[in-house]
């Protein structure tokens, strides 16, 4: 059995099939954040088997319409029964402007750090998707031997301008939780197994704000195991509008290596010493807290296990 596209060109009903089985993956997996799809973004953050393209996507969503696997509203996508995602959705747009601008207004102060190479947001599981109550999770990558000074640095200015998290006042903080070293970008080593659906989605949403030396294109070339589930999201540059502009020359490192080395090696015994129980307690026994000289994941609440069995669990539902 075949289906007619707007073009002419024939797809058959296991293609259909196929893509509808994909498109409803992206559009549950999306429903845990309360974030309804466009069908471009579902096309941009689906799987899709060889040969599948955006036409295909089109004629998949109106047979899903018209059977009432999903429902769709002011352009949005959703599972049936969750319209009221689309207000939420639009809610938070705003809400993520402003901590946009928060996020900005920081890293042009972390970028006279000569060390810092790039900056991404985190945690946005789409695009605008932040709550009012969250705070601005960053991802900063140093230069190599740079990254406990780097952190010492940025983190002692963050605290005495009263921006980090607390307990209560999280609300607009900046969280400073995973860094890394240019010289090894690769994550891969913190996944957690082949069902970490939600950690794919989290890399591949990172959204770049500040970068020197072309860092994150070395960062997709180090990843491009995540890039293959989302091949159109390795193909991100950083917005015009949402940029800061570096102020270092491209190579310029600050002070020289022996002067910075012993300062390096300083900071991380300072930070050791000062680390907080429930990151010690749990350090480099399994991927939510990672610490070593070229990467600090310090993620004690990881959720990851909870949002991968709950995706798990929606895929079950709508099968």
């Amino acid at each position: 059995m075949t289906t007619n596209d707007m073009n002419g060109e024939i797809a058959t009903g296991s293609e259909i099939q196929t893509v509808e089985q994909a498109i409803l993956k992206t559009v549950a997996f999306f429903d845990i954040f309360i974030y309804p799809l466009t069908a471009w973004e579902i096309f941009c953050w689906s799987s899709w088997p060889s040969g599948a393209d955006y036409r295909l996507v089109l004629i998949a969503l109106e047979k899903m319409i018209v059977s009432g696997r999903l429902e769709r509203g002011l352009s949005f996508y959703y599972l049936p029964g969750r319209g009221e995602l689309v207000a939420i959705r639009q809610e938070r747009y705003t809400i993520t402007a402003q901590k946009f601008k928060r996020a900005l207004k920081a890293v042009r102060l972390f970028r006279w750090l000569p060390w810092l190479q790039g900056v991404a947001m985190a945690n946005l599981i789409g695009s605008h998707n932040l709550r009012a109550e969250s705070d601005i999770d960053l991802v900063l990558i140093t230069a190599p031997k740079r990254l406990w000074l780097s952190r010492l640095l940025i983190g002692g200015v963050t605290q005495v301008l009263g921006w980090r998290p607390r307990p209560g006042y999280e609300q607009d903080s900046i969280c400073l939780s995973f860094w890394l070293s240019n010289d090894q970008l690769d994550v891969q080593s913190v996944v957690m197994g082949e069902r970490d659906y939600y950690f794919r989605y989290w890399l591949a949403g990172l959204t770049p704000v500040y970068e020197r030396n072309h860092v994150f294109y070395h960062w997709r070339q180090a990843n491009q195991w995540v890039y293959e589930h989302f091949p159109l999201r390795a193909s991100r540059i950083i917005n015009f509008w949402r940029r800061v502009e570096p102020i270092w020359p491209e190579q310029q490192t600050g002070l020289s290596s022996s002067q910075t080395n012993w300062f390096e090696d300083l900071a991380k015994k300072i930070q050791l010493r000062k680390l907080a129980n429930n990151l010690r307690r749990i350090m480099n026994q399994d991927t939510r807290v990672v610490i070593n000289d070229q990467m600090l994941k310090l993620h004690s609440n990881d959720r990851r296990m909870e949002f991968n069995q709950e995706y798990e669990k929606r895929l079950a539902q709508i099968r």
